[in-house]
């Protein structure tokens, strides 16, 4: 809805959008959903792609629903309105506080963390390969376009969720980097080409280009001046071109950004290519200028869909009115690689009273980072004063675009008798 306004509309940034992580049942947000105070792109000039990611931001109701931050205005923390949610402490470092809030400002510190943690890794990255394996390594979304071609990008919430653990970790068997290289193309050398290994089984292979284009004229209606171009070549000689894929969301006069990005659902095993091309510079007609242009490069091949499954070993409970009991389900990732934001939901389906507790509330869990992992989570009931045999529906959830079908949310259900 072109809300977004500079400095995040400039080209060679990271622009974060923010995704609730919880739900709040005032402001009735989806959990992980689009935040609604998070802007969206594209940008108004030139129909660009912005957002670049996003990150949790919190929901409105930042008080409950937030995301931990420091905070030093209230020295004494009895005197704020969440004290007795437990939410502060005190910071005996600098006498602060933490506090819950949300927004956007909320959402970039955790990419700030994770390139961060980048850097402790690999001390001489340049910031081209650390943009390209930031994108590569994103969550595609619900809220995601369907078009992998297009690295699944909309203007909504980019290329996805960051994904600070596979930036520096993966699980044997499950994912697999493949190419990692950063480069430099030059009006007398405008082709690089890479070859890299697809393993057997490959669900998803995903590569990212990025690189920082020069700075173009104010009045100028075209995103870029350096123009190169990702292109991928499957054993069989298939090319896939990213230039020829826009992200959903964008017009139809849409320009490039300097990241490009190409994922290709279940791809042939065997020896690809990766091609980048200096298409067009400024400096390729001017004299007095040697265009030249580094960019870094990454893919990743990820050999598991994630996919979750729902277990309870009651299938009936007993219990007296007004009763304090508990429902522990078994979430489990039977795919394997990242099932992410995994959240679970009791609502009653069959009854005339009321429960209250853990009810009516999509509950983050967290995130099952490979196959069999599980978390058996603790929902908290209270039985209704009302007698009488009651159902309750059981779900769980998660973010991933590959559950964005009609299989999920993975649904049980528990007969209560009061």
């Amino acid at each position: 809805d072109y809300s977004i306004n500079p400095p995040g509309t400039a080209k060679n940034v990271i622009t974060v959008g923010a995704i609730t992580y919880t739900a709040s049942t005032y402001w009735e947000e989806n959990p992980f959903g689009i935040a609604k105070y998070s802007s969206r792109g594209p940008t108004s000039d030139d129909g660009r792609l912005c957002i670049d990611v996003v990150a949790p931001g919190g929901s409105i109701d930042g008080y409950n629903f937030g995301v931990v931050s420091t905070e030093g205005q209230y020295p004494d923390p009895s005197n704020h309105p969440v004290y007795e949610k437990g939410l502060w402490s005190y910071n005996t470092t600098n006498d602060g506080l933490y506090q819950l809030m949300s927004g956007t400002s909320m959402a970039a510190p955790h990419v700030t963390g994770i390139l961060a943690k980048m850097k402790q890794w690999y001390p001489n990255i340049h910031s081209e390969l650390a943009k390209a394996l930031l994108i590569n390594t994103t969550i595609p979304l619900k809220a995601n376009s369907s078009n992998a071609l297009a690295g699944y990008a909309n203007t909504q919430v980019g290329y996805g969720m960051v994904n600070g653990f596979s930036i520096t970790s993966y699980y044997p068997g499950e994912s697999k980097r493949v190419l990692f290289a950063e480069a430099t193309v030059t009006e007398d050398d405008k082709t690089d080409e890479f070859t890299f290994s697809v393993p057997s089984g490959t669900k998803k292979l995903a590569v990212t280009m990025a690189y920082n284009d020069q700075e173009g004229e104010a009045s100028s209606s075209h995103a870029l001046n350096d123009d190169l171009d990702l292109i991928l070549i499957s054993p069989n000689g298939t090319q896939y071109r990213a230039d020829e894929h826009k992200a959903s969301g964008l017009p139809s006069n849409w320009t490039e950004s300097p990241i490009e990005k190409i994922v290709i659902e279940n791809p042939l095993s065997g020896t690809w290519k990766a091609k980048i091309i200096f298409s067009s510079s400024p400096g390729f007609d001017n004299m007095f200028v040697y265009a030249e242009q580094r960019y870094g490069l990454v893919g990743h091949a990820i050999l598991k869909k994630p996919d979750l499954n729902l277990s309870i070993s009651q299938s009936t409970i007993n219990v007296n009115a007004g009763q304090d009991f508990i429902i522990q389900p078994i979430v489990k990732n039977i795919g394997g690689y990242i099932a992410a934001g995994v959240t679970v939901k009791v609502t009653k389906t069959q009854g005339s009273g009321n429960f209250s507790g853990d009810i009516n509330i999509s509950r983050y869990i967290g995130n099952l980072l490979h196959q069999n992992q599980f978390i058996s989570p603790q929902i908290n009931l209270k039985a209704p004063i009302t007698p009488g045999p009651y159902t309750l529906k059981i779900e769980a959830d998660g973010i991933n675009n590959e559950f964005g079908n009609n299989n999920y949310p993975k649904k049980k259900y528990v007969t209560v008798n009061v």
